[in-house]
């Protein structure tokens, strides 16, 4: 059966015991004036390979400024943790951030995070109702992947037996027959099923009439999209669920910082887009378009004074 919600100080709790929370500092050439803490997400997540993108920039173009990275389970850890106090920056999903009511303010729109369901073709899984009582690895305890996957199990009505894995873990388990499926949020391609050994036995499961139906009733939190069948070659099409994922920031943080990081961001999306394919939507011209989440002043500032 599904996972039920836990509380805030039960997450927390959980996260301290079984040693979740790591960091590591990014080595900086000139002198450290302002140390920022920025939580991204697991071991073949998306969110870690731009939160990495993200920091070489600020390293580069910023020396006065240290970014300390997080690893986290993802979305759902990174919006506690801010709330805690314990980072500065985030990457997080919208639905996460509106339903968790986080007072954090975005620097802008990144990319869309896609719901992926991957199963093996020799498996009789031929939709969503078919998952009914398999067991299936489906992201961390507190990632985006498990947020969006209990509005999809609802409404679906099923009730999956989890089990928790990194998205690398997640697909070795596959690949062993440890699981019947994965389910993974993430931007596209998927670092985890792209670096998979014979990935080509697998294949993606469209969510049928559950996009129409999760859509219809959180219409500010997702949109349909169609994983096309050149992203994975030889595992097909599928039509899913998105999630606009954005770059948050702690609401004390200084306007004209807020500014400057907002510009180093969408300034250098080509540069940004070299770390992973996802971040070649990172867009100045939809960079600002992060409702129902405001932007931090500074963000906003940037964006007026560019005309976007």
């Amino acid at each position: 059966m599904t996972t039920p919600p836990l509380s805030r100080r039960q997450i927390l709790s959980l996260g301290a015991a079984l040693g979740l929370l790591t960091s590591c500092g990014t080595g900086n050439g000139g002198e450290v004036r302002t140390r920022l803490g920025l939580a991204t997400g697991p071991e073949g997540a998306v969110y870690r390979e731009i939160g990495h993108a993200i920091a070489d920039l600020v390293h580069r173009e910023r020396p006065d400024i240290g970014i300390d990275i997080r690893y986290t389970d993802a979305a759902w850890e990174n919006i506690l943790l801010m709330d805690e106090g314990e980072v500065d920056l985030m990457l997080a999903n919208i639905d996460v951030a509106q339903t968790e009511e986080t007072p954090a303010k975005a620097l802008g729109r990144l990319f869309e995070s896609i719901f992926h369901v991957i199963v093996p073709k020799s498996a009789e899984i031929d939709g969503l109702e078919d998952l009914d009582g398999r067991v299936i690895a489906c992201g961390q305890p507190l990632s985006g992947t498990r947020y969006m996957a209990q509005v999809i199990f609802e409404d679906a009505g099923i009730a999956p037996t989890i089990r928790d894995f990194s998205q690398t873990a997640s697909m070795e388990e596959l690949a062993r027959g440890e699981v019947d499926a994965v389910v993974s949020l993430t931007g596209m391609p998927m670092p985890a099923l792209l670096n998979a050994e014979d990935r080509e036995q697998y294949t993606l499961l469209p969510l049928g009439r559950t996009v129409d139906d999760v859509v219809r009733t959180r219409p500010m939190h997702y949109l349909p999209v169609d994983i096309p069948a050149s992203m994975y070659p030889g595992l097909g099409s599928a039509r899913t669920l998105a999630v606009p994922t954005l770059l948050l920031a702690d609401p004390a943080l200084d306007e004209e910082l807020a500014a400057d990081l907002t510009g180093l961001i969408f300034e250098n999306t080509r540069e940004l887009s070299q770390a992973h394919p996802g971040a070649g939507s990172i867009n100045d011209r939809t960079g600002s378009a992060t409702v129902p989440i405001p932007l931090h002043p500074g963000a906003e500032r940037w964006f007026r004074e560019h005309k976007l």
